[in-house]
């Protein structure tokens, strides 16, 4: 008996795409260190943290003190999470003094003869806090009469206090990130004197003279935040300067960054700047650019590059209608959302670059594969296969069939191939005929096809358990070679995939029985060897 199971549709491996979530997110609410006292005002809301430890003032008020709770830094930014006790800033009652509003009340240093730290509905000396920052500490210190008024981190119970003297772990202030700011702050010191940088990070002028000093902004290059990004401008207040500019200073002053993309990015790029993110978004839009591949009912586009690559655009704005195999830019910025699912956020845009012709849409069309077999049982109830074989296939219709092309296919042995991709490397053989393919590596083959039902398909006789393939077709259109995605297939996974799921490919129980006889054959062989 003669078996073709379910035609060149049935799919025998898995394809992996990014999860797409439907749902609204909030954006990540990002809060970062807090270097000089001139950056804090009534109205900032903060975080108070233990960066040894990664420890953050949390919302669980004890009797007597207030606990903490896990966070994680990096570059001196930590993401919000809801444990964190957010604290607006108010005006204390004592001159230079803030109060620290938790929502429910202020918190004061509560006690003389305790460690404590509590909160209470009204705002006094003890409530009153006044805070020195330089460059490497920062105290937080009440300025009532209850002596044990320094704020502090208790390591090793985990929480936070206030103390006689800074006798335990240091403390720190973490500013919310106003998410509106597409620009980052670095620190650098300058020297007024000799009108040079110093060797270190940043662009703060602290040390000027009161006169006026020339700073040439070009002598420093700060460290991009993400790969492909660029310098595009400082700012000094409302002033914006090219990077290169020359600027008079007689005063302490605070330049910014500012950055753009270097480049239009191919798909590979945007996930590579998704994976420098962690779970944060860039403060920079990124162009994006590859092919259409589809779009969800919460507008989460697909794009991917000649290599299988794929990349979403979440919820992405509606611009024009899109088909398979359009040649696509989308813009907005990059997040690697639950470190798992690169992606332009929410809000980004879309246009299209050029529609698909049909040879592109041909290109962008899937390889499947499906086996076919013979198989036969003696009176003893041993089976037998025959004439295994592989078939490879595309589905053809108005879309992407090229009239008066002409197609074929290639293939390898994946032993043979040393790269991940099979397109890949014929491309990079620069030919533009299968002549030429073929005489930059002997070890590919040239397959006839047919076509029939509107299926493009090629066949390899008489395969083997142990026997895997790499096959991408083509088609010749105006003397120019257009090439599929490669499609691997090993033929063992393929047996145990159609055994084990025999409803799935309609499969009777002989035919199941005859396909694990040969799984027995081969593992008796791998055995033996």
């Amino acid at each position: 008996m003669k078996k073709f199971l379910n035609g060149i549709l049935a799919l025998t491996a898995s394809v992996v795409v990014f999860a797409v979530s439907g749902n609204v997110r909030a954006e990540d609410v990002k809060f970062s260190r807090v270097n000089s006292l001139s950056d804090l005002a009534v109205g900032d809301e903060i975080s108070i943290v233990n960066e040894d430890n990664q420890a953050a003032l949390s919302t669980v008020q004890k009797s007597n003190n207030r606990g903490a709770t896990k966070i994680e830094l990096i570059n001196e930014e930590f993401v919000y999470n809801e444990n964190v006790q957010l604290i607006t800033l108010a005006a204390g009652i004592k001159d230079n003094t803030f109060a620290f509003n938790v929502g429910n009340g202020f918190l004061y240093a509560a006690s003389s003869s305790g460690n404590q730290l509590k909160t209470q509905a009204s705002i006094d000396d003890n409530a009153s806090w006044k805070i020195d920052i330089n460059d490497s500490s920062t105290s937080i210190v009440a300025q009532g009469t209850n002596s044990r008024k320094v704020f502090q981190y208790n390591k090793q119970n985990n929480l936070f206090a206030c103390y006689s003297s800074a006798s335990q772990s240091p403390i720190a202030i973490y500013k919310k990130v106003d998410s509106s700011v597409q620009e980052t702050t670095y620190d650098i010191s300058f020297n007024a004197n000799g009108g040079k940088f110093a060797d270190g990070e940043g662009v703060k002028i602290t040390k000027n003279v009161g006169e006026k000093e020339s700073i040439d902004l070009s002598k420093y290059n700060p460290a991009a935040p993400y790969p492909y990004a660029k310098l595009s401008g400082l700012t000094n207040g409302e002033n914006t300067y090219a990077p290169a500019d020359v600027v008079e200073v007689s005063s302490k002053a605070i330049f910014k960054a500012k950055w753009e993309a270097s480049k239009i990015l191919t798909v590979e790029e945007a996930i590579e700047v998704a994976n420098s993110t962690g779970t944060t978004q860039t403060t920079i839009p990124y162009t994006v650019e590859g092919y259409f591949v589809s779009v969800d009912d919460s507008n989460s586009i697909t794009i991917k590059d000649s290599k299988g690559n794929e990349f979403v655009a979440y919820a992405a704005t509606k611009g024009e209608a899109l088909e398979e195999g359009d040649l696509i830019r989308i813009t907005g910025s990059i997040i690697n959302y639950n470190n798992k699912t690169p992606e332009i956020n929410r809000g980004g845009t879309y246009e299209i670059v050029s529609n698909a012709t049909p040879e592109d849409k041909f290109a962008a069309s899937k390889v499947k594969a499906s086996l076919s077999f013979d198989w036969s049982s003696n009176d003893k109830g041993e089976y037998s296969v025959s004439n295994l074989k592989l078939r490879f296939g595309v589905m053809l219709d108005s879309k992407n069939t090229v009239e008066n092309g002409t197609y074929g296919a290639l293939l390898i042995s994946a032993y043979d191939l040393k790269s991940e991709s099979f397109t890949e490397v014929i491309k990079s053989y620069n030919q533009t005929t299968v002549d030429g393919i073929l005489a930059s590596n002997d070890k590919i083959i040239k397959k006839e096809v047919t076509i029939k039902d509107n299926v493009l398909m090629c066949s390899i006789d008489d395969v083997k358990y142990s026997d895997a393939y790499y096959v991408v077709f083509y088609v010749i259109s105006n003397d120019t070679l257009y090439l599929t995605e490669e499609r691997a297939d090993l033929v063992g996974l393929d047996i145990v995939d159609y055994a084990t799921n025999r409803e799935e490919y309609d499969l009777t129980i002989d035919e199941v029985l005859a396909l694990y006889s040969l799984m027995l054959e081969s593992d008796n062989s791998f055995k033996e060897n």
